[in-house]
């Protein structure tokens, strides 16, 4: 059976994007004040800020997104891959809690699953998030 994948991106709050912007402008900013002062190892230390400064804010911030595949809920932000099966989710409750998580928005939602596990989502539009969930998990049943 053949179903068609629908991804639901992170809101994002427009102080999360600020914050990532400047993030990748400092970044980027003060490897070219290394390399063009010649400064010994600027090179790799400018390499080390591009990539953690620069690439992975910008990467978390293009990826971040949620689909559903037959059982699972699929979470991904950068190069982070989480999985959380359909029938073990447990409880979702609206939240606003700032603990770090693949979400750009302080407007989520905490799904528990498993034994005591939970993960922080913020997907754009979440009564379509939610409808899509209650689908899926209904048909587990």
């Amino acid at each position: 059976m053949s179903t068609t994948t629908i991804t639901y991106r992170s809101k994002v709050d427009r102080w999360i994007a600020v914050a990532i912007g400047l993030t990748v402008l400092v970044s980027l900013g003060t490897t070219g004040l290394l390399l063009v002062e010649g400064k010994p190892w600027g090179w790799l230390i400018g390499a080390v800020l591009v990539g953690v400064g620069a690439v992975w804010p910008a990467w978390a911030f293009l990826t971040t997104a949620y689909h559903f595949s037959d059982d699972q809920l699929v979470i991904r932000c950068g190069p982070s891959v989480t999985r959380v099966p359909l029938d073990e989710i447990t409880a979702i409750k609206p939240t606003r809690d700032p603990l770090s998580a693949p979400a750009l928005s302080l407007d989520r939602l905490r799904i528990t699953y498993g034994a005591r596990k939970q993960v922080l989502i913020s997907p754009q539009d979440q009564a379509a998030f939610l409808k899509a969930l209650q689908e899926r998990t209904a048909t587990l049943a």
